[in-house]
C-alpha cells in the first residue's frame, strides 16, 4: 500500500540481451541490428521504449535520427507513407484531413484544459470535422469501448502517451508565430511539463528565430525553476544558436 515503483533504464548487458531476443523473434541479423544500435545515441537506447521503436523502424532510421524528436519524426513520416498505400490517399490528404486534426486534438486534450486527458472522444472528432475511423487507420490511436452497466462509451486512446506529446508538439509547429507564442506562454506557467516543450524545441531546430523565441520565453520563468525547462530544451537540440549561447551563459555561467 505504500510502495513506490520506478522504471530503470537498461544496463549495457540488458540492452545487448534485448537486441539478441528482438533479432531472434523478428528473424533479423543480431550483428547488423547491434551495429545500428551502437551507432544510435546510446543514452536514448537505454530507454526501453526508444530502443524498441528504433529496432522496429528498421534500417530506414540511420544516424540522422540522433535525438528522440528525430526518431518520432521518422515514425510520423513512416505513418503517412504506410497510410498512403493502405488508404489509397495522397500525403496531402492524409496530413490535412487526419494528421493535422489529430495533432490539434492531441494538444487540446493534453494541455489546453490542463486535464491531461489521454484519450479522445467522438465529440472531439466531430468538433474538428474529422472522421475518427479514418484516423484509426492512419495510426496513433485505437478505438475502445468502455462498458459501464448498460452504457457503452467510445474512446480513442493513444497507443502510447509519448505519441500524444509528440503530436501536441507538432500542432504547435504548425501554428503561426503569434498563436504558438501565446500557447507557449501558457505552457510555461506552473505546473511545468518540459516534455512537449522539448519536442517543440527539436521540431523548431531548422527555424533559428523560433527556437530562440522558445528559449527566451523559458528563461523568463522566475527563479531557478526555469532550469527545469531550459536544460531539457538544450538537450533536445543538436546545437544552440550562437546568439542564445551568450544569453544562457550570462544566466548560468556553470553551463560553460
Amino acid at each position: 500500500f505504500h510502495s513506490i515503483y520506478t522504471l530503470a533504464e537498461y544496463s549495457q548487458e540488458q540492452l545487448l540481451e534485448y537486441v539478441k531476443r528482438f533479432a531472434k523473434h523478428y528473424k533479423k541479423s543480431p550483428q547488423q541490428l547491434l551495429e545500428r544500435v551502437q551507432k544510435f545515441e546510446q543514452g536514448m537506447c537505454q530507454n526501453q521504449l526508444i530502443l524498441c521503436l528504433f529496432c522496429l523502424m528498421g534500417p530506414d532510421v540511420g544516424s540522422e535520427a540522433d535525438s528522440r524528436t528525430k526518431l518520432y519524426s521518422k515514425i510520423y513520416d513512416t505513418t503517412w507513407k504506410d497510410a498512403e498505400q493502405r488508404m489509397a490517399a495522397t500525403k496531402e490528404e492524409i496530413e490535412d484531413l487526419y494528421l493535422k486534426p489529430l495533432c490539434q486534438l492531441s494538444f487540446e486534450s493534453y494541455h489546453s484544459s490542463r486535464s491531461r486527458r489521454s484519450y479522445l472522444t467522438p465529440d472531439d472528432f466531430k468538433r474538428v470535422n474529422c472522421d475518427a475511423s479514418k484516423v484509426c487507420q492512419v495510426g496513433y490511436v485505437t478505438e475502445e469501448r468502455l462498458v459501464q452497466g448498460i452504457d457503452v462509451e467510445t474512446r480513442y486512446t493513444f497507443t502510447h502517451h509519448t505519441y500524444q506529446e509528440f503530436l501536441a508538439a507538432k500542432h504547435l509547429e504548425h501554428l503561426d508565430k503569434t498563436e504558438r507564442i501565446a500557447h507557449l506562454k501558457e505552457m510555461l506557467k506552473p505546473p511545468y511539463d518540459p516534455t512537449v516543450l522539448s519536442f517543440v524545441a527539436g521540431l523548431l531546430q531548422k527555424d533559428k528565430v523560433a527556437l530562440i523565441e522558445l528559449m527566451s520565453l523559458a528563461l523568463e520563468v522566475p527563479g531557478n525553476e526555469k532550469w527545469q525547462i531550459v536544460l531539457p530544451l538544450i538537450a533536445a537540440v543538436s546545437s544552440v544558436p550562437a546568439e542564445m549561447e551568450k544569453v544562457l551563459l550570462a544566466e548560468c555561467p556553470r553551463l560553460c
